[in-house]
């Protein structure tokens, strides 16, 4: 066997010696070089038993999102006699201040139909028969909250059918 030959048979022994000393408690020998006679034991190594790493911890759920308030139900609104009557017509926007019980506590036009009779009853029926589920914060408790929407009332072809439609925005 040539010198090259046998150092490399030697690195690759010490090489398998390692594996062999990480896998199981095994004593590891050492030959050639030193000053210690071949095939003497020139060193120990124990393996360590494997270590078990816990399972990564899962993160907390997320909290749930804060939510807006909404109606309960539709509200029905009484064309106002006056105004149909009069045959007014119109679109209008409102918002109502919603409180943690779930109830309004005031409404105010944000735009006006352009009658009076209209916009006002638009925010009394808002008041008096609406209710709301709450908003709700991240952690659920309830919170005063703005509900926006638009009332139209349009004139029908037969009085008798008269009836306003409502769109939240």
């Amino acid at each position: 066997m040539s010198s090259t030959g046998s150092s490399m048979n030697r690195a690759g022994l010490a090489a398998l010696a390692c594996v062999l000393a990480a896998s199981s408690p095994v004593v590891a020998q050492s030959s050639g070089g030193g000053s210690a006679p071949r095939g003497s034991l020139s060193h120990r190594v124990e393996a360590q038993p494997l270590t078990t790493v816990p399972a990564p911890v899962p993160p907390p759920p997320l909290p749930p999102e804060a939510s807006k308030a909404r109606l309960r139900a539709p509200v029905d609104f009484d064309y106002p006699g006056n105004a149909l009557r009069a045959e007014e017509e119109g679109t209008i926007g409102f918002e109502v201040h919603v409180g943690p019980d779930g109830r309004a506590s005031a409404c105010i036009v944000t735009a006006t139909s352009g009658s009076a009779a209209l916009d006002e009853a638009v925010c009394r029926t808002m008041r008096m028969r609406s209710r709301f589920i709450p908003a709700r914060a991240a952690s659920g408790e309830p919170l005063p909250d703005l509900y926006a929407g638009s009332v139209t009332f349009s004139l029908p072809a037969d009085e008798a059918a008269a009836a306003p439609m409502e769109s939240n925005e």
